[in-house]
């Protein structure tokens, strides 16, 4: 709905929560507090209590989920960008064919070094959050002498690789990892 098009007397009848719906759209689209509150002749506390109103249940829902659903949701969402950009470094590694109509050939272009080597770093930079997240709930142990793990094969490797199997750490790792994918199926 656009804020030219709104007839002031049917918007200020619908309810609470709806009037803080549109408020926060219209927010979102750059028009300030102060322009809502003179285009509708109200104080700006009463489109601040609008706003409120359309928070209040995203934030119960937030609230309603427990905390390992939203961890597992984190993880789910990280290791699918994770998965994205192993994708697209494959796709930048390959050699392409292209015909050329006007010469009737087939020309063989080189790998897109560039684009693998940004996927690349991409895929890094998500495995360090994935890492971080499971160190901040306590999945992975946190190591004060080392700021990251080494990272391979999608599975986290520490330095000390024979005990870091052989730790509940590691089981917890496991048990999140059936989680993310029985949460990830339904």
């Amino acid at each position: 709905m656009e804020l030219t098009k709104v007839k002031k007397e049917d918007f200020l009848s619908l309810s609470l929560e709806k009037k803080g719906e549109y408020v926060l759209k219209w927010k979102y689209q750059g028009i300030s507090v102060t322009d809502l509150a003179s285009f509708f002749g109200v104080s700006k506390k009463a489109i601040y209590n609008w706003l409120h109103a359309a928070r209040e249940p995203v934030l119960a829902e937030l609230e309603a989920q427990r905390p390992i659903d939203i961890v597992v949701e984190h993880m789910h969402s990280l290791q699918t960008y994770i998965d994205m950009c192993l994708y697209e470094a494959t796709q930048a590694s390959r050699e392409k064919f292209e015909y050329d109509p006007k010469q009737q050939t087939v020309n063989q272009t080189k790998p897109d070094a560039k684009a693998f080597n940004d996927s690349m770093r991409s895929v890094q930079q998500f495995q360090k959050m994935l890492i971080d997240l499971q160190q901040s709930v306590g999945i992975l142990p946190k190591k004060s002498e080392q700021i990251y793990h080494v990272v391979s094969d999608n599975k986290v490797v520490d330095s000390k690789e024979d005990d870091a199997y052989n730790t509940s750490e590691y089981k917890k790792m496991k048990l999140l990892e059936k989680l993310t994918t029985i949460k990830a199926l339904s």
